[in-house]
């Protein structure tokens, strides 16, 4: 959806995502997505929340320390807070 929600969000919240494949990085689904996301509404900021309790976690030495949501950092988007409810909030600018 678009526009500004209760919560003071503004932009596209980019609501849902998983990647159920092996086959590509879930970085570069989301670069797509973005891209589909700015045709639509050009110029608009996207934005997601992240659940660091229900996100899948690795548990191999390497993956440890990143942040939930690492898949998002990886193309591009960055921190933006944490909701009073415990979410990461992400965006990305067009």
């Amino acid at each position: 959806d678009t526009g500004k929600r209760r919560d003071g969000q503004e932009g596209v919240n980019c609501s849902f995502f998983r990647n159920e494949g092996q086959v590509r990085r879930s970085s570069d689904l989301i670069l797509e997505a973005d891209i589909l996301a700015w045709d639509k509404w050009p110029g608009q900021r996207l934005y997601t929340y992240v659940s660091p309790t229900k996100i899948r976690r690795f548990n191999d030495r390497h993956r440890r320390n990143r942040p939930p949501g690492w898949c998002f950092y990886q193309a591009g988007w960055t921190f933006v807070k944490v909701s009073p409810g415990g979410l990461h909030i992400l965006e990305v600018l067009p």
